[in-house]
């Protein structure tokens, strides 16, 4: 490791690549990170906010908030997110005006940012599939689109090249896995983590991951890919290697922010963004349009086993889901574990995936129906069930997992722990306590 703790490799490698400029990249990697986060509604949070023009509801922060302690961001109610990948949304708010995407995949999804970029720029009738295949990882994407509560959305953990709809959607987002370069101020252990084999396996993960892209794409369709990383492996060669397939087309009339560089190479367009240039990471992203297909492509997958996971509620089931909803009337499905989502969309279209979470999950039957906090993201929950307000103390209690306990005895049955007007999450009176239903994977495991 060199004197500012990177690694010798790396830095020889960026001097190369950048010459005269080399010096001020690598001091900016140096310096504290911005803050950035993505707001579901334009209303000010915070009093030193400062707008991000190109991503609706995107700021910059002037000090460093603990998201973990503030139920605000449990809520859903914001995103921290690196500002430069916000541009994914730009992109794709642009193009699908003229374009109108239907079907949209994110092939390497998790955590999510870029999904809810996605899910707040497409059409109503639209569908976006969200794919995870690391169960951790899952986990977290499944939260995040969770308390986003959109149900136009589908969270699968499926190997990409396992996903058998070939030339089936209008749009992939490909934020490929790569060796994060562009991250090491905000992740110092990406530093260490970094190695000239690591750069060459990202390499050829990318190129599997783009060949499938271009399998699953119809022709027309449009992969936005993407790194957060600064080498040309990883980047400009793999645009390079698209051009010379002769199976795309590279687009280049965006508007992009001020401080995205422009790449200009022989049959491509792409951009850069630089920590020294602006105050997000370092970021990469180039897009393509698919050319006609090649049929060999089209006959290795010929529709995949239809399991039947899912299916439409039973009507009098509904009438009990619909106890706890402000509403009545809406599409709701089952699956084999006895899971309740609220999903708009043809559900059977998709059942060859293995879905982790459909739309907005509502709750499961374990004997007896039990909402999920689902309801409450999306504003679903009946005024009718009853509303217990608790404390800044006692909400961060019920994030953690913790029992809401009481000097007296509680009414019995289902109620809404509030907190300062916003549904929090589901308790349960026993006795003098109110039993916690936040979801376990969910809960706070460290402040």
């Amino acid at each position: 490791m060199t004197e500012d703790n990177f690694p010798e490799a790396f830095v020889r490698r960026v001097q190369e690549q950048f010459g005269d400029e080399s010096a001020a990249l690598l001091a900016a990697l140096n310096l504290p990170p911005a803050v950035s986060v993505r707001k579901r509604e334009a209303a000010a949070l915070w009093e030193d906010e400062e707008v991000i023009p190109y991503c609706p509801g995107a700021v910059y922060l002037g000090h460093r908030p603990v998201f973990t302690t503030d139920p605000r961001f449990h809520l859903g109610e914001y995103y921290p997110q690196e500002s430069s990948s916000m541009v994914i949304g730009a992109i794709f708010h642009q193009l699908n005006q003229s374009r109108s995407f239907k079907k949209i995949l994110d092939t390497c999804a998790a955590p999510g940012g870029k999904s809810l970029l996605v899910l707040s720029a497409m059409d109503d009738d639209a569908i976006l599939i969200s794919n995870e295949i690391v169960g951790r990882r899952n986990f977290i994407l499944q939260e995040n689109l969770c308390k986003w509560s959109d149900p136009r959305s589908i969270v699968i953990q499926n190997q990409v090249k396992e996903i058998p709809y070939s030339e089936t959607f209008d749009c992939i987002v490909l934020d490929a896995p790569c060796s994060g370069e562009g991250m090491f101020r905000k992740d110092p252990g990406a530093r260490k983590e970094w190695s000239l084999e690591g750069v060459k396996n990202c390499s050829g993960i990318q190129s599997e991951l783009i060949q499938e892209a271009y399998r699953l794409l119809r022709p027309g369709g449009i992969l936005i890919y993407s790194t957060c990383t600064f080498n040309r492996e990883e980047n400009e060669m793999q645009c390079a290697a698209m051009v010379e397939s002769d199976k795309w087309f590279s687009i280049s009339d965006v508007n992009m922010p001020q401080q995205a560089r422009r790449v200009e190479e022989d049959g491509f367009t792409a951009w850069r963004f630089l920590p020294h240039e602006g105050k997000g990471e370092g970021f990469f992203c180039a897009i393509w349009e698919k050319k006609s297909s090649d049929s060999r492509e089209k006959k290795r997958f010929k529709g995949g086993v239809q399991k039947v996971d899912w299916m439409p509620l039973p009507k009098k089931e509904s009438g009990e889901v619909e106890a706890f909803l402000s509403v009545t009337g809406i599409p709701m499905l089952r699956n084999a574990h006895n899971e309740v989502s609220y999903f708009l969309g043809n559900f059977s279209e998709w059942q060859a995936l293995n879905i982790r979470q459909l739309g907005v999950p509502l709750g499961q039957w374990v004997k007896k129906f039990i909402p999920h906090v689902g309801v409450l993201r999306s504003d679903l929950a009946s005024s009718n069930c009853e509303r217990v307000s608790v404390t800044d103390e006692q909400a961060l209690s019920l994030l953690r997992g913790e029992d809401l306990r009481m000097e007296e005895n509680v009414s019995t049955g289902w109620a809404i722990a509030q907190w300062k007007g916003r549904d929090l999450t589901w308790v349960k009176g026993v006795q003098n306590r109110w039993s916690n239903h936040y979801p376990k994977e969910w809960r706070i495991r460290h402040l």
